[in-house]
This record gives C-alpha cells, sequence and structure tokens, in this order.
C-alpha cells in the first residue's frame, strides 16, 4: 500500500487515490471523523442545482448596480458560511464578465450614436 494514498475504498470497489489528511491514513472525504462536519457541510451549502440558479441569476443581471447589489448579497452569504468562499470567487468571476460586456455594449451603443450624428451632419 502506497502511504501518500487515502486507505479508503471507493464505492466502485477501487482504492481512494486521494491524499490524506494530516495525521490520518484518510482523505478528506473518506475521514470518519468528519462525516457529521461533511453533512453539515453539504446542508449548509445547498445543493447543485442551487449553485447553478446563482450562476444563472448572476449570468442575466443587466445592470452595473444589479450586479453590485447580487455581489453584496454573495458577500453576506459567504460571510454567514451559505455560500463557499470558492463559489462566490466564480460567482464574482461571472459578474465581471457581465461588467465588461455591458461596458463593450454601451461603448458600441455611443459610437454608433455618434456615427449616426456625424452622417447626418456631415
Amino acid at each position: 500500500m502506497d502511504e501518500n494514498t487515502c486507505r479508503a475504498t471507493t464505492k466502485a470497489g477501487a482504492r481512494c487515490r486521494a491524499r490524506p489528511l494530516g495525521g490520518s491514513i484518510y482523505c478528506f472525504v473518506h475521514e470518519p471523523m468528519l462525516a457529521a462536519d461533511r453533512f453539515e457541510w453539504r446542508r449548509r451549502g445547498g445543493s447543485k442545482s442551487s449553485r447553478r440558479e446563482r450562476q444563472r441569476e448572476a449570468a442575466t443581471l443587466q445592470t452595473a448596480p444589479e450586479i453590485r447589489v447580487f455581489l453584496g448579497q454573495v458577500i453576506e452569504r459567504v460571510q454567514a458560511g451559505d455560500i463557499p468562499p470558492v463559489e462566490a470567487n466564480a460567482l464574482a468571476r461571472l459578474c465581471n464578465l457581465q461588467l465588461k460586456a455591458i461596458e463593450q455594449s454601451d461603448l458600441a451603443e455611443r459610437l454608433d450614436s455618434i456615427e449616426r450624428m456625424m452622417r447626418r451632419g456631415g
């Protein structure tokens, strides 16, 4: 047995290949002492569908103020322990991309408006 891998067996019957936690022979997923904590973290983190719903919501925000409010809510939920920081980072990246898309759209509209005005005047 390799000392650098978890000693548990996966559901498929294969040996787990994850690294064990410090001072343990098991990884995070298989450590028996963390079973209750893992259950609580899953409960508080919500289901995958709710994560997808938050990401979908972030992608549909249309204005900078909407994004600001949404990110404020995400920050509050991270601080409350309802959203894992990794997920919050993903949501922040989506919001950043949405802000860039809004800015580019606004610039394109301004440029079109200026070009129309110049054609009329010239």
